[in-house]
């Protein structure tokens, strides 16, 4: 959450970040340490679930949630990760009629015995945003095949004792092209996500 908070009082400083602290993680090294190491601002609020079952950890969340977000509406709930709270807090916003972005919503096992999984499956679903990180997949992927042409030319070019010659705007070419495809495979399964109900996402995790 830290680099996306920092964006976004960069980027828009006049805009508020309100931090929601649901306490499903309550020991030292699962919750303070990633504030004093990782730069996370103070919370704003503490909900103090605490420990219990999938189904009380989640309910509570969403309990004490939404007065919050009734007496606050935000235009965005941003939802990191794959715990309890991440689908608590989704749900709740989005029965709210208030947008969800999920954060790592690219990280998928697709083994739905995990609780994890399960529990990023309905805020993928809801999410209005997730596209970033099918850019940057994209993108990454440009790279590898732009940097994997300039390698095997190099190699052809001096196995046959020619002079390689590149255009130095192919490979910006291809990392660009790659950013787009990136794009445009988020787009579609965030075009569906919104038009989904959360009750049909969550039949979708059984």
């Amino acid at each position: 959450m830290a680099p996306v908070i920092a964006a976004l009082r960069d980027r828009m400083p006049e805009s508020e970040q309100v931090i929601v602290h649901t306490g499903q993680h309550y020991d030292r090294l699962m919750s303070e340490i990633f504030f004093e190491q990782l730069g996370v601002p103070a919370p704003d609020h503490m909900l103090e679930i605490g420990s219990g079952t999938h189904a009380q950890q989640t309910a509570k969340v969403m309990e004490r949630l939404e007065p919050l977000l009734i007496a606050d509406p935000p235009d965005l709930v941003m939802v990191p990760g794959d715990v309890n709270s991440t689908v608590a807090a989704a749900l709740t916003a989005v029965k709210l009629g208030i947008p969800v972005g999920h954060i790592e919503s690219g990280l998928r096992s697709y083994d739905r015995t995990m609780p994890g999984e399960v529990n990023r499956i309905p805020p993928d679903a809801i999410a209005a945003q997730f596209l970033a990180e099918s850019a940057l997949l994209g993108t990454l992927a440009g790279m590898v095949g732009s940097a994997t042409g300039v390698v095997v030319t190099v190699a052809v070019a001096a196995n046959r004792g020619w002079t390689p010659v590149l255009d130095p705007w192919l490979p910006l070419v291809a990392v660009a092209l790659g950013a787009a495809a990136g794009l445009l495979a988020g787009a579609y399964p965030a075009w569906r996500a919104a038009r989904l109900e959360p009750v049909d996402a969550l039949r979708s995790a059984t």
